[in-house]
């Protein structure tokens, strides 16, 4: 599902970090605002390492997923 989402994601945020607008080119990883199985691609979010960490209260910045 990943796979088509991303582009998705990307074109609706104008290749920019939803948190500090910073290009999702330096790396980026998916944001869940929600789960559930009704899931839609607005309870998602691409945020860089750090805003994702700061957005589940953490430090630490995980792996990044640079896109291809």
């Amino acid at each position: 599902m990943e796979e088509y989402i991303e582009p998705l994601l990307w074109r609706l945020q104008d290749g920019k970090c939803i948190g500090c607008a910073n290009p999702l080119s330096l790396g980026f990883q998916i944001h869940h605002k929600r789960y559930g199985d009704d899931i839609t691609l607005y309870d998602l979010e691409l945020r860089c390492g750090d805003c994702h960490g700061l957005e589940h209260g953490s430090k630490a910045r995980g792996t990044q997923r640079i896109r291809e």
